[in-house]
């Protein structure tokens, strides 16, 4: 059966904040192709984060990815994409619960993250001799990571106002 949406928001709930920082538009995805359930739909997993970033669901660039970080509004949105993917789901999930899933997770734990898989392609492209390719990775996980850094700190100023509100 299908997974009601209040029910899919609680279960999605704790990501929320980190769907907005990769601008995931897609996390539902269409019928929910991108959540995997298990456990008789007690768990839920994202399983395609293929439209975050700088790219849509189908692989074309998404210019709106900035550092604003305007999906704090527009994924929370039922309006939104006229009320499919993420804006009908997560304007039921419980803001307080994904702040503090968001909050425990210093920038400078994904900034090594994003290092260390840096460091990785890096070496595979210097492997292959792919001179070309990686100087298109570098330019682009650097204005990535210019990016995330600031989406970092407007999303997390937002999830700090959420947990002082009463």
């Amino acid at each position: 059966g299908r997974v009601k949406p209040r029910v899919l928001a609680k279960k999605l709930q704790a990501g929320v904040y980190v769907d907005i920082f990769l601008a995931n538009y897609d996390v539902i995805g269409t019928g929910s192709g991108n959540l995997m359930t298990s456990d008789g739909d007690k768990s839920i997993t994202r399983i395609d984060p293929g439209a975050s970033f700088k790219y849509r669901a189908r692989g074309g660039r998404d210019k709106q990815f900035d550092v604003s970080a305007s999906e704090l509004r527009t994924m929370r949105d039922p309006k939104f994409h006229n009320g499919q993917a993420a804006g009908a789901i997560l304007q039921y999930a419980d803001l307080k619960v994904a702040a503090k899933e968001f909050i425990a997770v210093p920038w400078s734990s994904i900034v090594k993250i994003i290092n260390d898989t840096h460091r990785s392609i890096i070496d595979e492209l210097n492997e292959n001799d792919m001179n070309e390719l990686r100087q298109q990775w570098v330019d682009e996980i650097n204005d990535i990571k210019r990016i995330l850094a600031s989406r970092y700190k407007v999303v997390k100023k937002h999830a700090m106002n959420v947990l002082s509100a009463k």
